[in-house]
């Protein structure tokens, strides 16, 4: 089992949990009856997490890519 892949398939998965949860947060937060925007910032900061996440599975992949199957550490 390579461990760095099972790594940036976790953090992948963390980052589209937490996209998906900004994005839902902010679906449930339009409303015309209640314009609060504590809602909205908690969105937008799940929104941003999730895109780091996604950032950073990219680059350990791209890392995993380069160094090739020979490499045993």
């Amino acid at each position: 089992m390579n461990l760095r892949y099972t790594r940036s398939a976790s953090v992948r998965a963390m980052g589209n949990v937490a996209l998906a949860a900004g994005l839902l947060t902010s679906l449930l937060m339009v409303s015309p009856e209640n314009p609060s925007t504590g809602g909205y910032v908690i969105a937008g900061l799940l929104v941003l997490t999730g895109l780091g996440l996604r950032v950073e599975a990219a680059l350990l992949a791209l890392g995993e890519r380069g160094r090739g199957q020979g490499d045993a550490g």
